[in-house]
């Protein structure tokens, strides 16, 4: 893997520390991807092949405002073109889009952050009339949101408990065979400890 970093960042733009902008291109060059492909273009049944060389470039950017220090809210996000090296053919079940965004609120001891994350469609092979070989709910825009709550009782030890997926909606991951799908993680709930080694 080659990657070639690139970026411009412009801070603050309001007044100080108020608001930070990041925005980072990027261009990243990969040998022997794997895709899983249609040998038949009428039939369902996809094998993982050997997709030779890809090429990988987009732009990453990040936005915070802050309200104070320790409370600010936040956007950032990720759009990138992936396509093979030598015939531009765009790769296969990865998104091209990557968002989100979030608050992060902080009363004394006790810290919340709300995230939200939205992951764009999947593009997937499709038949020669132009029919997707799988299922557009296993394919088409995700999203997940996560809520975590922490409580300093001194400054090395925070005990915490996060929720995810919030709102408990079904995501799936395609697979190669037609109709199944991995199912992401339905509403879970984490307890942790946090120390800081000093």
């Amino acid at each position: 893997m080659v990657c070639v970093p690139g970026g411009i960042a412009r801070e603050p733009v309001a007044p100080i520390d108020q608001l930070k902008v990041s925005v980072t291109p990027f261009l990243q060059f990969f040998q022997d991807r794997i895709d899983y492909t249609p040998q038949d273009p009428t039939s369902p049944t996809l094998t993982a092949a050997n997709s030779g060389s890809t090429s990988v470039r987009g732009i990453d950017a990040d936005v915070r405002y802050f309200f104070n220090p320790r409370n600010y809210a936040f956007v950032n996000g990720s759009y990138l073109i992936s396509e093979d090296s030598t015939t531009s053919d765009r790769t296969l079940f990865l998104p091209s889009t990557y968002l989100n965004g979030g608050i992060n609120l902080n009363f004394y001891n006790v810290n919340l952050n709300v995230t939200e994350w939205m992951r764009g469609p999947r593009r997937v092979p499709t038949t020669t009339t132009g029919e997707s070989f799988l299922a557009s709910e296993f394919t088409g825009t995700s999203f997940w949101s996560t809520a975590s709550l922490s409580y300093a009782i001194s400054s090395a030890i925070r005990p915490y408990i996060t929720v995810e997926n919030l709102t408990n909606t079904r995501n799936y991951i395609p697979l190669r065979t037609p109709g199944l799908a991995y199912p992401m993680r339905s509403q879970s709930y984490w307890v942790g400890l946090n120390y800081a080694w000093r």
